[in-house]
């Protein structure tokens, strides 16, 4: 009988164009990529220089760590931190745990899973808190979150016609057919 797969999730490399960001996790020798593309009116490089090289890597880890939270779909026992062990805070780790057993509920129910609490976080040291990032308003006050559907119309209209300002963000993805169609 071979031996059991270690179900040891990692978190791998982040890289960034001005509107691209590539994100790189796994579990065990399964690798996965995602890629975000952000549209005009974003632009990475200038925001790095906006913010600084330390805040654009904690927003990009933030990005990574929920984007990789699917693989918990696969049972990973542990959670390797790679270079990202100074994002795992007290409570982000609360946040990540909290949001990873909600989402996959019904996951853990239709594979007899009830009691799992997802990965144990494989940290250097103790986990450390951070100061929050400090930024200047920008020129919207809402972020509506977008789906495509009359839900997210109504949304909008709700917010136009209230007069707030806004900017939205979209979910597309090849599995519902053409992005450019979405």
């Amino acid at each position: 009988m071979a031996p059991q797969p270690a179900r040891r999730m990692w978190l791998g490399e982040i890289r960034h164009s001005a509107r691209q960001v590539e994100l790189h996790y796994g579990i065990d020798d399964l690798s996965f990529t995602t890629t975000v593309w952000y549209g005009p009116e974003m632009d990475l490089h200038a925001l790095r220089a906006r913010v600084g090289a330390d805040t654009l890597d904690k927003i990009l880890f933030h990005v990574l760590a929920f984007e990789a939270n699917k693989v918990l779909s696969l049972g990973p026992e542990t959670l390797d931190v790679g270079p990202y062990a100074k994002y795992f805070t007290p409570s982000f780790i609360k946040l990540w745990q909290y949001i990873g057993h909600k989402v996959w509920a019904q996951w853990r129910y239709q594979h007899n899973r009830p009691h799992y609490q997802g990965p144990k976080i494989d940290l250097p040291g103790e986990a450390h808190s951070t100061k929050p990032v400090q930024m200047e308003p920008g020129d919207v006050d809402f972020l509506a979150f977008c789906g495509g559907g009359k839900d997210s119309l109504v949304c909008l209209k709700l917010l136009e016609s209230a007069g707030l300002r806004f900017s939205t963000l979209a979910y597309a993805h090849n599995i519902y057919g053409l992005v450019d169609s979405q």
